[in-house]
């Protein structure tokens, strides 16, 4: 590992460690890797211009970077173009890129997308986006100004949220009913379990390589672990099953070992078929 990475690794797990103390506002500038790791690997982003227009502190960008190398691409095949509302956000997207060497083009200053547009003439080949959300209710309010403000042309929409103790056919409904007043019918809805802990049930194999459990992974055909998504209490069976688990810590060390092709959870699988649909449909369009 050179030193350049090295300093890219300690500077993630520090804003990776800042973000779980912030709790649900840690998400305006860190977004798991889990998920930054799932859209680089689903638009895989070989050449052209990435977009990211709530890029929070830049980790969509050195994803797409790490992508590029993993498949032997070349780095100067990729523009990257971002922008973040928030002056420090803004600045620790900078500083993020910079200790890597990655050029970006971040705009003149920190804006609003909607409103203070930084890059109002880019035509970007790619836009990897996960707007933060203050919960349930937020993400209900913000839903119309996103769809109806968002003036870049061929852009796609995908919406998930937990399901809690919802109804989960009347959730998908309004949710959808807010997507199509709004003018965007097509937007891809999609509820998740009620704790997302019971994709990490569903592939035990990747909790014992995070943990160095090795044997976990005959537990996979045990009852309990072929249907993880209807457990009560997820985060409870996964303390039992690795001493002194953490929710954030934990998950950051599971998902980047999480198998898209073995895991037992069927909403898992279910998000991830609608995804790969959603994007052939893109392709179409």
């Amino acid at each position: 590992m050179s030193e350049q990475d090295l300093v890219g690794r300690v500077y993630e797990y520090f804003l990776g460690k800042f973000a779980a103390t912030e709790g649900k506002g840690g998400g305006e500038f860190y977004t798991p890797k889990c998920v930054v790791t799932l859209i680089a690997e689903m638009i895989e982003p070989y050449k052209g211009k990435i977009c990211d227009p709530c890029c929070g502190s830049g980790g969509m960008f050195v994803q797409s970077i790490k992508f590029v190398d993993s498949h032997k691409g070349n780095r100067k095949d990729i523009s990257i173009y971002g922008q973040k509302y928030t002056s420090t956000t803004y600045k620790l997207a900078k500083m993020n890129l910079a200790i890597r060497s990655i050029a970006a083009n971040f705009g003149d200053v920190a804006g609003d997308t909607f409103f203070k547009d930084q890059h109002p003439d880019l035509k970007a080949d790619f836009i990897m986006a996960n707007p933060p959300h203050e919960g349930k209710q937020d993400l209900d309010k913000s839903i119309p100004i996103k769809l109806k403000h968002w003036n870049v042309p061929n852009s796609w929409f995908v919406v998930v949220r937990d399901k809690d103790q919802s109804d989960c056919v009347q959730l998908k409904q309004h949710l959808k009913q807010l997507c199509e007043a709004n003018g965007r019918p097509e937007t891809l809805i999609r509820t998740a379990v009620h704790e997302l802990e019971s994709w990490f049930l569903a592939d035990l194999a990747a909790v014992g390589t995070a943990f160095g459990l090795p044997k976990l992974t005959k537990q996979q055909q045990g009852k309990k672990f072929r249907d993880p998504d209807s457990l009560a209490n997820v985060q409870e069976e996964l303390k039992k099953l690795v001493k002194g688990y953490q929710k954030i810590a934990g998950a950051k060390k599971i998902s980047p070992h999480l198998s898209f092709d073995t895991n037992t959870s069927i909403s898992f699988q279910h998000l991830l078929r609608g995804l790969k649909t959603y994007l052939e449909h893109i392709k179409t369009a």
